[in-house]
């Protein structure tokens, strides 16, 4: 049974998680954020750490070599490696509360505020070995997250731990204690600590359908798919050091996480071959969710103006007509055409909402195990795109002639971890939460357009929903532009082909056990329109029937899969936005913190340009010795009992010769002697604003923040006098200067 757990990094110093690129341009070494310009720290970095810990003290703590069954043999084809570590984020109240604030309306704040809330920032020099002096042209600065942060990484275990395993883990937690650059200039000090959650189970399936109840049918069973970690889905690619991911989940990847499930599990070989051979069941491509729906790929066929507003541009115009391509609509135009930007879309009525999965890159670096550097004239430089976490998709498991002992098999299968794509023991994998949507139909292919009678003479469309892979019916060869004659034969006495729109594709696969890609064959790409008119009436049951059946070959992964459709003339598309999730009231403390630096760094620039202002104006002002010992008093931390002193009636009160200069001080239409007095019986002597700076860095609503203003402007007293006496101090320097 796999454990889950939470792993806990606290920060116990500044540190710099590093990215290959910055921020900004005054920054040389930037700290690595996601999406939403929050830090992370991948599971990969966490993984090198623990491994690295092992293999250094692996002599004196692991005699037995238990690690490998931990982290896994470099270079090894197996999968025995039971750890898997995810991404590390802040905790999920603190980042929903940080997402919120980014994207709530006219009072978002900016991410650079965020980022500010969250680090500092460093100016560092390395030193000439000879003088001791800092070395010329090398200064840098850094920017480092704030220490006690605590970032949080889910953890997998695939199968329980032995006391042995379990123990050595816990002393690798223990003695790993630095991470990130710079970490002999006192950065990157951390602390991990593990917490497992016995209780926690994997989102459990149950869809509750009994097969004998609608024999003779294909049973449509959907699966929501959660990720929790980045998924790297390979496409074909150009440059041998990149991976560049799908954006979709294919049904291959699907059938091959749930035989890896089936074999944990035991099952028997006839099992194996009634589910993953035979046909009867077929594993379909997983889309992106979109309204709690399965997305469809648009028809290769719609195409836009070029001129029109862009989709990401579409606030103040929402929607763009498209006109079929082939069809006799009246439309005629000049203007170019030019394909959609979207890959996905999902209808709800008359609403076309496109989307498209969001991927991310990210830079690996392979090092020699030994030294740790970069082995010289090899290209060890490698980038990998993965689908980023956080998303939601949908795919469906097609059966057909299946009893009740298969369905229990799969529904066990899919309840547990499955693990998706390449580089699953460096944090990639994906991690999905799979649970069922809570509206489905067990007839229909989750997201296909409404099914609806085809009266004979009426036009219709054939729409891929995935890659097919057909073969020319005359030379036997795979060949995309048979496509129009694959589909003349299965509609042979229902409908006559029109037109035809594809584009060519190619389908390949991996091999995990070998480690190897499969032969790529050339397909007819999702989307691929066949337009047809009817020669007889088809009605809804025959509809269904006809696309539960693919085309061509691979259908267990999902290949061939069409829908019958009939699209409007013009159709307005409105771009799918994800909405943030609402925070909870409570408010976590380390946001009550990075609220409090934020605040704090307001108040200090509006308390020292407030001095700057009223020491411009000030009249009469004192001596330097006089100011310079006011000055000494406020460096104190009881600074305030010392002005009541100063300024009260008692024998330690201030000489009458320092009382009268400050006496007839005016600072801002009094006497500084008064201001003085007043800051040390505790008054407020300068007052924050409360403008549009302020709303700009307020990250929660401002009845909670009220009380952390609140004490930043009483924090911030004795900066505005200590700037105040500052300021004067120059003026009356330099009117002594100038005589």
């Amino acid at each position: 049974m796999p454990l889950w757990g939470t792993l806990n990094i606290t920060l116990m110093s500044d540190t710099c998680f590093s990215s290959p690129s910055t921020q900004d341009t005054t920054i040389d070494t930037d700290i690595s954020v996601d999406k939403d310009g929050l830090p992370i720290l991948h599971g990969k970095t966490i993984h090198g750490l623990l491994r690295d810990t092992w293999l250094a003290l692996q002599p004196v703590i692991d005699l037995d070599r238990a690690g490998y069954a931990l982290f896994g043999k470099t270079q090894s084809h197996d999968d025995a490696c039971l750890l898997r570590i995810g991404n590390a984020q802040l905790p999920p109240a603190f980042s929903r509360q940080l997402i919120f604030a980014q994207k709530r309306g006219e009072k978002s704040v900016p991410k650079s505020v965020v980022r500010t809330a969250l680090t500092t920032e460093r100016i560092m020099t390395a030193e000439d070995r000879n003088t001791g002096t800092p070395l010329r042209e090398s200064m840098r600065r850094i920017r480092t997250l704030v220490r006690g942060l605590t970032l949080e990484a889910e953890v997998t275990v695939v199968q329980p731990l032995t006391p042995q395993q379990l123990q050595l883990f816990q002393q690798l937690l223990s003695l790993t204690r630095h991470a990130g650059l710079h970490r002999n200039r006192g950065c990157g000090h951390i602390k991990l600590e593990m917490k497992w959650n016995p209780e926690q189970q994997a989102a459990g399936i149950n869809w509750g359908v009994d097969p004998a109840s609608v024999s003779g049918e294909t049973l449509f069973l959907p699966l929501q798919l959660t990720l929790r970690a980045p998924c790297i889905l390979a496409a074909p690619a150009s440059d041998p050091n990149t991976t560049k991911s799908l954006d979709y989940i294919p049904g291959a990847t699907l059938r091959g996480a749930v035989a890896a499930a089936l074999v944990r599990h035991g099952a028997t070989d006839a099992d194996l071959i009634k589910i993953l051979v035979s046909g009867d069941v077929r594993f379909l491509n997983a889309t992106p969710n979109v309204r709690g729906r399965r997305s469809i790929p648009w028809p290769i066929l719609l195409r836009r103006d070029k001129d029109a507003a862009k989709l990401e541009d579409s606030i103040a115009n929402p929607g763009f007509d498209m006109q079929i391509l082939f069809e006799n609509s009246g439309y005629r135009s000049n203007r170019q055409r030019q394909p959609l930007s979207s890959h996905f879309y999902e209808q709800t009525g008359s609403k076309y909402f496109s989307c498209t999965a969001r991927t991310g890159l990210r830079v690996h670096q392979q090092r020699h195990r030994e030294t740790g550097h970069a082995s010289a004239g090899k290209s060890t430089v490698f980038v990998y795109e993965a689908l980023e976490p956080g998303q939601t998709f949908t795919g469906c498991v097609a059966l057909r002639n299946c009893d009740k002992n298969i369905l229990d098999m799969l529904v066990r299968a899919v309840s547990e971890p499955l693990w998706l794509g390449r580089s699953r023991r460096i944090g990639y994998g994906g991690d999905p939460v799979v649970v069922e949507p809570t509206e489905w139909d067990i007839k229909t292919e989750t997201g296909r357009m409404p099914q609806h009678k085809i009266a004979s003479g009426d036009d219709f469309e054939i729409v891929l929903t995935s890659d097919a892979v057909v073969r020319n019916p005359n030379t036997g060869e795979f060949d995309p532009f048979a496509l129009e004659a694959v589909i003349a034969d299965r509609f042979a006495t229902l409908a006559n082909v029109k037109a035809t729109c594809l584009k060519a594709s190619r389908t390949s696969g991996y091999n995990r056990l070998w480690r190897s890609e499969l032969p790529t064959v050339p397909s007819a790409a999702a989307g691929a329109t066949v337009w047809l008119q009817a020669l007889r009436d088809i009605d809804e049951a025959h509809v269904r029937k006809l696309q539960s059946s693919p085309i061509g070959e691979r259908t267990a992964e999902g290949m061939g899969c069409f829908m019958i459709a009939k699209y409007p003339e013009t159709v307005s598309l409105k771009k799918h936005k994800e909405s943030a999730a609402v925070p909870t009231t409570e408010i976590p403390p380390d946001l009550v913190a990075a609220q409090r630096r934020l605040y704090l760094r307001l108040a200090r620039t509006q308390a020292v340009a407030a001095a700057r202002e009223a020491a411009d104006r000030a009249t009469r002002i004192p001596t330097t010795s006089c100011l310079g010992r006011v000055r000494t008093a406020l460096t104190s931390d009881n600074w305030r009992e010392i002005l009541a002193v100063w300024f009260g009636s008692t024998d330690r009160r201030l000489k009458d010769a320092a009382a009268n200069q400050l006496q007839v001080c005016r600072v801002n239409n009094e006497p500084l002697k008064v201001t003085l007095k007043r800051a040390g019986a505790g008054e407020s002597v300068f007052r924050l604003s409360n403008g549009g700076d302020k709303q700009q860095c307020t990250l929660v609503d401002e009845a909670s923040t009220a009380e952390i203003w609140r004490n930043v402007e009483r924090d911030v007293q004795r900066l505005y006098l200590q700037s105040l006496l500052a300021f004067m101090s120059r003026i009356k320097q330099k009117s002594e200067d100038a005589r």
